[in-house]
């Protein structure tokens, strides 16, 4: 079994786009684009140390798995 965060995107839109994403209070170690069950398939690239990034298609459902450790502090304002 997997351990991490999941997460689930909608697409509404009419276009393919990048989505970049991030979680301020997780150092991202990880991040997995997976199927419908949660199984990782695709290793998505990193983006600093909180950002991931992903393609979503029109009316597509995209769920990532993150893995990570909190931050040791929030992010400035």
């Amino acid at each position: 079994m997997a351990l991490g965060t999941i997460l689930r995107f909608l697409d509404l839109g009419a276009t393919t786009r990048t989505i970049w994403a991030g979680i301020p209070l997780l150092r991202l170690q990880q991040a997995w684009q997976t199927d419908a069950v949660d199984k990782n398939e695709k290793q998505l690239p990193l983006q600093g140390i909180s950002g991931f990034e992903f393609i979503i298609h029109p009316h597509e459902i995209v769920t990532v798995r993150l893995v990570g450790k909190g931050a040791t502090q929030p992010p400035a304002n």
